[in-house]
């Protein structure tokens, strides 16, 4: 468990490109069908499903659990029970920063809430301390992306509003290129796991908002 720290370079010492990575983070997914949706602890699909739109917080805590406590074994349906008990959801909101603080620190994680503002050097200081960061961001970095209800209305996708597990960052010449990281999704073609992001992109779609989780003491 840790972060890997290595040099690409080009043959350009000028070029060098550093880049910080938390290695073997497991990736949770928000799909689920009637192959995985009783192991996950759900009592039918249809329960699963209604979650599955509205899981994203918890199946980032859940990335942090497998990583940081292998050895725990906790289903989704379980955390998103803790959560809903300690009021950590909110309907039409989603899930509460505090709230997954809450249910990381149950847990035996170490965890807190942070406005990292426009900072990405505030991530990579996290992720050399293997801090994992999960990250407020509009889902698929879509933000302005306009798709039409069903009732007839315009949604706009915000900045923010959806979350992710970054474990991995690319800097060149001492500015953060890229950010590595899991995003979960509801939907196939939204699922990605390993993904790379550039900065630009990233920080358009980013709220600023996040969770800092780590291995407790």
């Amino acid at each position: 468990m840790g972060y890997e720290k290595s040099n690409l370079n080009d043959g350009n010492e000028r070029e060098k490109t550093e880049s910080i990575i938390i290695e073997n983070v497991p990736f949770v997914t928000q799909l689920y069908d009637t192959d995985n949706y009783q192991i996950l602890g759900f009592k039918d699909l249809a329960e699963a499903e209604h979650w599955s739109k509205r899981d994203c917080g918890i199946v980032c805590i859940e990335m942090a659990v497998r990583f940081f406590l292998p050895d725990l074994k906790i289903r989704t349906k379980e955390l998103i029970n803790m959560g809903l008990q300690i009021h950590a959801y909110k309907e039409n909101v989603g899930w509460i920063h505090d709230g997954l603080v809450e249910i990381a620190t149950r847990l035996g994680l170490k965890a807190s809430r942070e406005s990292i503002g426009g900072d990405l050097e505030k991530i990579k200081n996290h992720l050399e301390e293997n801090r994992l960061v999960i990250a407020s961001i509009s889902h698929g970095f879509e933000v302005g992306k306009e798709y039409k209800e069903e009732n007839g209305s315009v949604y706009i996708v915000p900045r923010g509003g959806h979350l992710a597990v970054i474990f991995g960052i690319t800097e060149k010449l001492g500015k953060i290129k890229s950010i590595y990281l899991h995003h979960p999704s509801p939907y196939k073609t939204y699922s990605w796991k390993n993904y790379s992001v550039s900065a630009n992109k990233f920080m358009g779609s980013f709220s600023e908002r996040g969770n800092i989780i780590s291995l407790g003491k």
